[in-house]
């Protein structure tokens, strides 16, 4: 007998839509900042070091890493250091099939402010 996959109350799945655009905003910012790529080049480094190579507010940045680490985009390390998960790596720019040129384009202002 297969198991039954049970569905998230209804307001559960009606915030999840209400705030999706949080996380769009929020992979936007690192697709723009090329975190995705430079964590593949140099590998997880502190978050003060991370801002300081993208001209980012450290404390900013972090929460920015750590609200999609929530969501399994990136993995939060000893530290606060933090590593690609299979859903970074569709953002690094040296792919095939990448997806950061399309994040960026989707959630750009022009795109956004419609």
């Amino acid at each position: 007998m297969p198991t039954e996959r049970r569905r998230p109350p209804a307001q559960e799945q009606m915030l999840g839509l209400i705030s999706g655009y949080w996380v769009s905003q929020l992979v936007f910012v690192v697709a723009r900042l090329g975190i995705a790529d430079q964590i593949a080049q140099r590998g997880p480094m502190a978050p003060a070091a991370r801002a300081r190579r993208t001209g980012a507010d450290a404390g900013r940045l972090v929460r920015v890493l750590r609200a999609l680490a929530s969501v399994g985009v990136f993995a939060e390390g000893a530290g606060g250091k933090f590593r690609l998960t299979p859903l970074a790596q569709t953002l690094r720019s040296d792919r095939p099939g990448s997806l950061r040129q399309f994040a960026l384009m989707m959630v750009d202002d022009y795109n956004w402010q419609a």
